[in-house]
């Protein structure tokens, strides 16, 4: 099973937090729209924070950097 889809499994409990935090946006100058997010994401930290402090994520990310090391010590020249 790939990252992506481990990463959509895990996200599972969480989707209405990140659906609701991706309605809003930081980019540009617009004080508004910074100010419209930080209330979003506090509104959805506890469940986010609670979610991405198990385990699992921990080894998802290992396991994703691991790979990575193996992939590029194929590409270096021994």
């Amino acid at each position: 099973m790939n990252a992506r889809k481990k990463t959509e499994k895990l996200n599972a409990g969480v989707k209405e937090q990140l659906k609701a935090i991706s309605q809003v946006t930081t980019r540009g100058a617009d004080f508004q729209a910074v100010l419209k997010f930080t209330k979003f994401r506090a509104a959805h930290w506890e469940a986010l924070w609670k979610e991405y402090t198990k385990p699992q994520w921990a080894r998802l990310h290992s396991n994703l950097e691991c790979g990575k090391q193996r992939a590029f010590a194929n590409f270096s020249i021994s």
